[in-house]
């Protein structure tokens, strides 16, 4: 599991997997959804991750793809922000292009 920091740090889990090809793959997971504030009732998404970042590998490129959603995700020296992961829905499968 990859450590996590901030506010939400006990509301998301993740795992980091290189592949034999050297592609990475980055899986993150709501947990403890009911624990967290989200607008309107809503799935706990981007907002709710305020604050909240995930610690990738050395070795993770600086970009990723959500695999789920499509959208690009930053990697700034190390650390990947929740709430940018987790925008658009409460799971992401982020990708190296």
């Amino acid at each position: 599991p990859l450590a996590a920091e901030g506010r939400a740090a006990n509301n998301v889990v993740a795992l980091a997997r290189q592949g034999g090809d050297g592609r990475w793959v980055v899986a993150v997971a709501t947990r403890l959804a009911g624990r967290l504030d989200a607008p309107d009732g809503d799935l706990p998404a981007g907002p709710s991750y305020a604050d909240t970042r995930l610690a990738l590998p050395a070795e993770v490129p600086n970009e990723l793809t959500d695999a789920l959603s499509g959208r690009t995700v930053a990697v700034t020296g190390g650390w990947a922000d929740v709430d940018e992961v987790l925008a658009d829905l409460p799971v992401a499968l982020l990708v190296a292009p």
